[in-house]
């Protein structure tokens, strides 16, 4: 039986999609005081509109259908018990198994975090996607990109001449940066700390963190630039990440 409670949080998602059109609407009155956007311009921006209202619209019908038909779940005060009970009601038991191990921290944490969560709209929206896709008979031609770290013949070697060229002019023209995804922990290699800081180095015993920070200041120093480096680090290993660069005095390189 729904409680007062739960028919708010299914008006408060009907509020924040009726802002995000809004949102839309208001971008587009915007434009259309703008005398130098053409008409084509603005028939593709009220397109975009346009298939954004019907994309909100059939979220709102999954939401109200969810309601009626008593499948609504708000998951407010989310517990354990709870969360098991509807992650077998939707056949995803390998989520329960990663969950499981976590310490008792951990899982408080993560159900803190989707408390605010409707898993019914989620996978309601989801089979919608599937079965639209499968109605539309969508074929995937995605394939390796053509690269050849060995050349095998003439043409290859010259083809790797002229991307090497084309690399060397944006790195020249600073139009490159480095973003190395950091947010690994040293578990499977035995290693207590950010995998970044594993080192790797046979001889010198360098970590990864120090490879990478002396790549960029070679290259800075090549072509007498500054190059972004760029670690993405997750809330685990930050404060791990960022007193290990600092006790290392960044390797050299700039901290900012």
């Amino acid at each position: 039986m729904f409680t007062k409670n739960d028919y708010f949080n299914y008006f408060e998602q009907i509020k924040n999609l009726e802002f995000v059109m809004l949102k839309y609407i208001k971008e587009f009155n915007d434009l259309i005081k703008n005398e130098n956007i053409n008409n084509n311009e603005l028939y593709l921006i009220l397109d975009q509109i346009r298939k954004e209202e019907g994309n909100h619209i059939k979220q709102l019908d999954y939401i109200l259908e969810a309601v009626l038909n008593d499948k609504y779940i708000p998951t407010a005060n989310m517990s354990k018990e709870k969360f098991y009970s509807i992650m077998n009601s939707f056949n995803q038991q390998h989520i329960i198994d990663h969950f499981s191990p976590l310490s008792s921290e951990k899982q408080n944490e993560f159900l803190s975090n989707i408390s605010n969560l409707d898993f019914n709209l989620v996978f309601l929206l989801y089979k919608n996607y599937i079965s639209n896709i499968q109605k539309e008979n969508v074929k995937s031609n995605i394939k390796p990109v053509n690269i050849n770290i060995i050349p095998h013949s003439k043409k290859e070697s010259n083809k790797g001449g002229f991307l090497r060229y084309i690399g060397d002019e944006w790195i020249k023209n600073s139009k490159t940066a480095v973003l190395i995804a950091a947010g690994g922990q040293g578990t499977r290699l035995g290693h207590p700390g950010p995998k970044g800081t594993f080192k790797i180095s046979p001889i010198r015993n360098k970590t990864l963190f120090q490879i990478y920070s002396e790549i960029i200041i070679a290259l800075e120093k090549k072509y007498n630039i500054k190059i972004p480096l760029i670690f993405l680090t997750n809330e685990e290993n930050r404060i791990d990440t960022e007193s290990f660069f600092k006790f290392n005095n960044y390797f050299g390189l700039d901290k900012n």
